[in-house]
Protein backbone atom coordinates (compact mmCIF):
# COMPACT_ATOMS: atom_id res chain seq x y z
CA UNK A 1 0.00 0.00 0.00
CA UNK A 2 2.86 2.42 0.80
CA UNK A 3 4.50 1.71 -2.58
CA UNK A 4 1.15 2.37 -4.30
CA UNK A 5 0.74 5.76 -2.55
CA UNK A 6 4.37 6.68 -3.36
CA UNK A 7 3.80 5.85 -7.03
CA UNK A 8 0.71 8.08 -7.09
CA UNK A 9 2.74 10.91 -5.59
CA UNK A 10 5.57 10.52 -8.11
CA UNK A 11 3.19 10.43 -11.07
CA UNK A 12 1.28 13.43 -9.76
CA UNK A 13 4.53 15.32 -9.34
CA UNK A 14 5.42 14.63 -12.95
CA UNK A 15 1.98 15.85 -14.08
CA UNK A 16 2.15 19.01 -11.97
CA UNK A 17 4.57 20.78 -14.30
CA UNK A 18 2.07 21.12 -17.17
CA UNK A 19 1.29 24.79 -17.97
CA UNK A 20 -2.21 25.99 -18.84
CA UNK A 21 -2.64 26.25 -22.65
CA UNK A 22 -3.34 29.72 -23.99
CA UNK A 23 -7.04 30.58 -24.25
CA UNK A 24 -8.22 27.35 -22.63
CA UNK A 25 -10.83 26.86 -21.45
CA UNK A 26 -12.86 29.76 -22.83
CA UNK A 27 -16.33 28.43 -21.94
CA UNK A 28 -17.99 25.71 -19.81
CA UNK A 29 -16.88 22.12 -20.37
CA UNK A 30 -19.18 19.14 -20.80
CA UNK A 31 -18.40 15.69 -19.47
CA UNK A 32 -20.20 13.19 -21.72
CA UNK A 33 -21.20 9.91 -20.07
CA UNK A 34 -23.02 6.78 -21.17
CA UNK A 35 -24.06 5.81 -17.65
CA UNK A 36 -27.40 6.11 -15.91
CA UNK A 37 -28.14 8.87 -13.37
CA UNK A 38 -26.97 7.71 -9.95
CA UNK A 39 -24.64 5.07 -11.37
CA UNK A 40 -21.00 4.77 -10.32
CA UNK A 41 -19.81 6.62 -13.42
CA UNK A 42 -22.31 9.40 -12.78
CA UNK A 43 -21.34 9.82 -9.13
CA UNK A 44 -17.59 9.71 -9.80
CA UNK A 45 -17.97 11.96 -12.83
CA UNK A 46 -19.87 14.58 -10.85
CA UNK A 47 -17.28 14.47 -8.06
CA UNK A 48 -14.40 15.08 -10.47
CA UNK A 49 -16.37 17.59 -12.56
CA UNK A 50 -17.07 19.77 -9.51
CA UNK A 51 -13.41 19.88 -8.51
CA UNK A 52 -12.18 20.27 -12.07
CA UNK A 53 -14.48 23.27 -12.48
CA UNK A 54 -12.95 24.91 -9.41
CA UNK A 55 -9.47 24.42 -10.84
CA UNK A 56 -10.28 25.56 -14.38
CA UNK A 57 -12.49 28.50 -13.50
CA UNK A 58 -15.25 27.23 -15.79
CA UNK A 59 -18.30 25.03 -15.04
CA UNK A 60 -17.96 21.34 -15.95
CA UNK A 61 -21.44 19.95 -16.67
CA UNK A 62 -22.36 16.26 -16.78
CA UNK A 63 -24.12 15.36 -20.03
CA UNK A 64 -25.62 11.86 -19.79
CA UNK A 65 -26.45 10.15 -23.09
CA UNK A 66 -27.33 6.59 -22.19
CA UNK A 67 -27.91 3.88 -24.78
CA UNK A 68 -26.31 1.00 -26.69
CA UNK A 69 -23.79 0.37 -23.90
CA UNK A 70 -22.02 3.69 -24.36
CA UNK A 71 -22.16 3.79 -28.17
CA UNK A 72 -24.78 6.57 -28.21
CA UNK A 73 -22.57 8.81 -26.06
CA UNK A 74 -19.41 8.02 -28.05
CA UNK A 75 -21.08 8.69 -31.40
CA UNK A 76 -22.29 12.03 -30.07
CA UNK A 77 -18.84 12.81 -28.66
CA UNK A 78 -17.19 12.09 -32.01
CA UNK A 79 -19.28 14.85 -33.64
CA UNK A 80 -18.26 17.60 -31.19
CA UNK A 81 -15.53 20.16 -31.98
CA UNK A 82 -12.09 18.78 -30.99
CA UNK A 83 -11.18 21.77 -28.82
CA UNK A 84 -11.04 20.11 -25.38
CA UNK A 85 -14.36 21.54 -24.19
CA UNK A 86 -16.03 18.12 -24.30
CA UNK A 87 -14.56 15.24 -22.29
CA UNK A 88 -15.76 11.66 -22.44
CA UNK A 89 -16.06 9.63 -19.24
CA UNK A 90 -15.00 6.20 -20.46
CA UNK A 91 -15.83 3.12 -18.43
CA UNK A 92 -14.29 -0.07 -19.82
CA UNK A 93 -17.76 -1.45 -20.55
CA UNK A 94 -18.17 1.33 -23.16
CA UNK A 95 -14.66 1.83 -24.53
CA UNK A 96 -13.33 -1.74 -24.40
CA UNK A 97 -15.80 -4.62 -24.11
CA UNK A 98 -18.56 -3.02 -26.20
CA UNK A 99 -16.01 -2.05 -28.85
CA UNK A 100 -14.76 -5.64 -28.90
CA UNK A 101 -18.32 -6.90 -29.24
CA UNK A 102 -19.42 -4.54 -32.04
CA UNK A 103 -16.89 -4.12 -34.88
CA UNK A 104 -19.29 -2.08 -37.05
CA UNK A 105 -19.96 0.95 -34.87
CA UNK A 106 -20.20 4.34 -36.63
CA UNK A 107 -16.89 5.46 -35.13
CA UNK A 108 -13.44 3.97 -34.58
CA UNK A 109 -12.51 4.02 -30.89
CA UNK A 110 -8.75 3.99 -31.54
CA UNK A 111 -8.77 6.32 -34.54
CA UNK A 112 -11.34 8.91 -33.46
CA UNK A 113 -10.46 9.28 -29.76
CA UNK A 114 -7.39 9.60 -27.58
CA UNK A 115 -7.10 8.98 -23.84
CA UNK A 116 -6.37 11.71 -21.34
CA UNK A 117 -5.84 9.63 -18.21
CA UNK A 118 -6.91 6.35 -16.63
CA UNK A 119 -7.78 7.24 -13.05
CA UNK A 120 -9.70 4.40 -11.39
CA UNK A 121 -10.09 0.63 -11.30
CA UNK A 122 -13.34 -0.79 -9.87
CA UNK A 123 -12.75 -4.20 -8.32
CA UNK A 124 -15.48 -6.55 -9.49
CA UNK A 125 -16.64 -9.24 -7.16
CA UNK A 126 -17.97 -12.74 -7.72
CA UNK A 127 -21.20 -12.40 -5.73
CA UNK A 128 -23.28 -15.43 -4.74
CA UNK A 129 -26.68 -15.63 -3.07
CA UNK A 130 -26.60 -16.18 0.68
CA UNK A 131 -28.14 -19.67 0.49
CA UNK A 132 -25.58 -21.12 -1.93
CA UNK A 133 -23.43 -23.63 0.02
CA UNK A 134 -20.02 -22.26 -1.04
CA UNK A 135 -17.52 -20.06 0.76
CA UNK A 136 -14.78 -19.65 -1.85
CA UNK A 137 -14.33 -19.37 -5.60
CA UNK A 138 -12.90 -22.90 -5.69
CA UNK A 139 -15.96 -24.27 -3.93
CA UNK A 140 -18.22 -22.36 -6.32
CA UNK A 141 -16.59 -23.76 -9.46
CA UNK A 142 -16.41 -27.22 -7.91
CA UNK A 143 -20.16 -27.09 -7.31
CA UNK A 144 -20.68 -25.86 -10.88
CA UNK A 145 -18.59 -28.75 -12.21
CA UNK A 146 -20.64 -31.23 -10.18
CA UNK A 147 -23.94 -29.80 -11.47
CA UNK A 148 -23.43 -28.85 -15.14
CA UNK A 149 -25.93 -26.28 -16.33
CA UNK A 150 -27.72 -26.09 -12.96
CA UNK A 151 -26.13 -22.98 -11.44
CA UNK A 152 -27.18 -19.63 -12.87
CA UNK A 153 -25.34 -16.34 -13.17
CA UNK A 154 -26.67 -12.85 -13.84
CA UNK A 155 -25.26 -10.16 -16.09
CA UNK A 156 -26.33 -6.62 -16.90
CA UNK A 157 -26.69 -7.50 -20.58
CA UNK A 158 -25.44 -9.73 -23.37
CA UNK A 159 -21.89 -8.74 -24.23
CA UNK A 160 -21.48 -6.71 -21.03
CA UNK A 161 -18.34 -7.01 -18.92
CA UNK A 162 -20.28 -9.10 -16.39
CA UNK A 163 -21.30 -11.52 -19.16
CA UNK A 164 -17.91 -11.79 -20.87
CA UNK A 165 -15.95 -12.16 -17.63
CA UNK A 166 -18.14 -15.03 -16.45
CA UNK A 167 -17.96 -16.72 -19.84
CA UNK A 168 -14.17 -16.45 -19.69
CA UNK A 169 -14.21 -17.99 -16.19
CA UNK A 170 -16.44 -20.80 -17.48
CA UNK A 171 -13.87 -21.43 -20.21
CA UNK A 172 -10.99 -21.30 -17.74
CA UNK A 173 -12.64 -23.67 -15.24
CA UNK A 174 -14.37 -25.88 -17.83
CA UNK A 175 -17.71 -25.47 -16.10
CA UNK A 176 -21.23 -24.93 -17.43
CA UNK A 177 -23.29 -22.09 -15.94
CA UNK A 178 -26.63 -20.80 -17.22
CA UNK A 179 -26.56 -17.12 -18.24
CA UNK A 180 -29.50 -14.95 -17.12
CA UNK A 181 -29.15 -11.45 -18.65
CA UNK A 182 -30.85 -8.37 -17.21
CA UNK A 183 -31.17 -4.78 -18.37
CA UNK A 184 -28.95 -3.19 -15.77
CA UNK A 185 -26.97 -4.17 -12.69
CA UNK A 186 -29.63 -3.13 -10.15
CA UNK A 187 -32.30 -5.68 -11.19
CA UNK A 188 -29.65 -8.36 -11.60
CA UNK A 189 -28.30 -7.77 -8.10
CA UNK A 190 -31.80 -7.77 -6.64
CA UNK A 191 -32.51 -11.20 -8.14
CA UNK A 192 -29.30 -12.60 -6.66
CA UNK A 193 -30.12 -11.12 -3.25
CA UNK A 194 -33.61 -12.60 -3.47
CA UNK A 195 -32.09 -16.04 -4.09
CA UNK A 196 -33.51 -16.50 -7.59
CA UNK A 197 -30.12 -16.33 -9.34
CA UNK A 198 -26.98 -17.96 -7.96
CA UNK A 199 -24.15 -15.60 -8.90
CA UNK A 200 -23.19 -12.24 -10.40
CA UNK A 201 -19.80 -10.71 -11.21
CA UNK A 202 -20.20 -6.99 -10.50
CA UNK A 203 -18.50 -4.05 -8.77
CA UNK A 204 -19.18 -2.99 -5.20
CA UNK A 205 -21.33 0.04 -6.04
CA UNK A 206 -24.61 -1.89 -6.60
CA UNK A 207 -23.72 -4.82 -4.35
CA UNK A 208 -22.33 -3.27 -1.15
CA UNK A 209 -25.68 -2.94 0.64
CA UNK A 210 -26.55 -6.58 -0.06
CA UNK A 211 -23.14 -7.76 1.13
CA UNK A 212 -23.43 -5.74 4.32
CA UNK A 213 -26.94 -7.07 5.01
CA UNK A 214 -25.82 -10.68 4.51
CA UNK A 215 -28.12 -11.26 1.51
CA UNK A 216 -25.11 -12.09 -0.66
CA UNK A 217 -21.43 -13.03 -0.29
CA UNK A 218 -18.31 -12.01 -2.19
CA UNK A 219 -15.96 -14.88 -3.05
CA UNK A 220 -13.19 -13.20 -5.07
CA UNK A 221 -12.42 -9.86 -6.70
CA UNK A 222 -10.71 -8.77 -9.91
CA UNK A 223 -7.50 -6.73 -9.98
CA UNK A 224 -4.22 -6.93 -8.10
CA UNK A 225 -5.28 -5.59 -4.69
CA UNK A 226 -7.72 -6.68 -2.02
CA UNK A 227 -10.50 -4.21 -1.29
CA UNK A 228 -10.01 -2.31 2.03
CA UNK A 229 -13.66 -2.79 3.10
CA UNK A 230 -13.46 -6.57 2.58
CA UNK A 231 -9.82 -7.45 3.33
CA UNK A 232 -10.57 -11.17 3.77
CA UNK A 233 -11.79 -11.56 0.18
CA UNK A 234 -8.95 -12.78 -2.08
CA UNK A 235 -8.28 -11.64 -5.62
CA UNK A 236 -9.05 -14.09 -8.43
CA UNK A 237 -5.30 -14.55 -8.90
CA UNK A 238 -4.89 -15.45 -5.22
CA UNK A 239 -7.78 -17.89 -5.58
CA UNK A 240 -6.02 -19.58 -8.49
CA UNK A 241 -7.91 -17.95 -11.39
CA UNK A 242 -5.76 -15.37 -13.24
CA UNK A 243 -8.63 -13.32 -14.64
CA UNK A 244 -7.02 -10.45 -16.58
CA UNK A 245 -10.32 -8.98 -17.80
CA UNK A 246 -10.75 -6.03 -15.45
CA UNK A 247 -12.72 -2.83 -15.66
CA UNK A 248 -11.32 0.67 -15.42
CA UNK A 249 -12.39 4.30 -15.76
CA UNK A 250 -10.65 6.93 -17.90
CA UNK A 251 -11.21 10.21 -19.67
CA UNK A 252 -11.03 10.55 -23.45
CA UNK A 253 -11.17 13.40 -25.94
CA UNK A 254 -11.35 13.50 -29.73
CA UNK A 255 -8.17 12.46 -31.53
CA UNK A 256 -7.59 15.96 -32.95
CA UNK A 257 -7.49 17.70 -29.56
CA UNK A 258 -4.04 19.36 -29.22
CA UNK A 259 -1.37 17.67 -27.10
CA UNK A 260 -1.06 20.70 -24.81
CA UNK A 261 -4.73 20.45 -23.78
CA UNK A 262 -4.53 16.68 -23.28
CA UNK A 263 -1.48 16.98 -21.04
CA UNK A 264 -3.03 19.87 -19.13
CA UNK A 265 -6.25 17.95 -18.47
CA UNK A 266 -4.24 14.90 -17.39
CA UNK A 267 -2.32 17.04 -14.90
CA UNK A 268 -5.47 18.63 -13.49
CA UNK A 269 -7.34 15.32 -13.08
CA UNK A 270 -4.21 13.81 -11.53
CA UNK A 271 -4.09 16.53 -8.87
CA UNK A 272 -7.68 15.74 -7.95
CA UNK A 273 -7.22 11.96 -7.86
CA UNK A 274 -3.90 11.93 -6.00
CA UNK A 275 -5.06 14.25 -3.22
CA UNK A 276 -5.91 12.68 0.12
CA UNK A 277 -9.51 13.75 -0.28
CA UNK A 278 -9.64 12.44 -3.86
CA UNK A 279 -8.23 9.02 -2.98
CA UNK A 280 -10.72 8.66 -0.12
CA UNK A 281 -13.63 9.75 -2.33
CA UNK A 282 -12.79 7.31 -5.13
CA UNK A 283 -12.42 4.45 -2.67
CA UNK A 284 -15.78 5.38 -1.13
CA UNK A 285 -17.32 5.33 -4.62
CA UNK A 286 -15.83 1.93 -5.45
CA UNK A 287 -12.65 2.74 -7.37
CA UNK A 288 -8.98 2.07 -6.66
CA UNK A 289 -7.29 5.38 -7.62
CA UNK A 290 -4.65 4.99 -10.34
CA UNK A 291 -2.72 7.54 -12.40
CA UNK A 292 -1.88 6.59 -15.98
CA UNK A 293 -1.05 9.28 -18.51
CA UNK A 294 -2.17 9.44 -22.14
CA UNK A 295 0.51 7.13 -23.56
CA UNK A 296 0.20 4.46 -20.86
CA UNK A 297 -3.59 4.56 -20.98
CA UNK A 298 -3.44 4.12 -24.76
CA UNK A 299 -1.16 1.08 -24.32
CA UNK A 300 -3.49 -0.47 -21.72
CA UNK A 301 -6.50 0.29 -23.91
CA UNK A 302 -5.07 -1.51 -26.95
CA UNK A 303 -3.91 -4.51 -24.92
CA UNK A 304 -7.26 -4.83 -23.17
CA UNK A 305 -9.14 -4.63 -26.47
CA UNK A 306 -7.33 -7.76 -27.60
CA UNK A 307 -8.17 -9.55 -24.34
CA UNK A 308 -11.85 -8.63 -24.57
CA UNK A 309 -12.01 -9.64 -28.24
CA UNK A 310 -10.78 -13.07 -27.19
CA UNK A 311 -13.45 -13.15 -24.47
CA UNK A 312 -16.10 -12.26 -27.06
CA UNK A 313 -14.85 -15.10 -29.28
CA UNK A 314 -14.95 -17.58 -26.38
CA UNK A 315 -18.43 -16.48 -25.29
CA UNK A 316 -19.95 -16.50 -28.76
CA UNK A 317 -21.78 -13.29 -27.81
CA UNK A 318 -23.42 -11.25 -30.54
CA UNK A 319 -24.74 -7.66 -30.37
CA UNK A 320 -28.40 -7.50 -29.35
Amino acid sequence: MKRWILLLALLAGAAAAQPRPADYPTRPLRMISGGLPGSQSDLVGRYIAERLAARLGQPVVMDIRNGANGAVALEYMARQPPDGHTIFYGAAAWVVSNIALQPSLPFDMLRDFRPVTRFGVPPQCLIVRAGLPVRSAREFFALAAAQPGRLTYASFGIGSTSHLQMEFLKHMTRTDLLHVPFRGSAPAMQEVAAGRVDAFLIDFAPSRAFLESGQARCLAITGQNRWPEFPDVPTFAEAGYPLELIGWHAFFVQAAVPDAIVEFLHAEVSRIVQSEEGRAALLRLGLFPVLDGPAETARIHRADLERWREAVRISGARPE
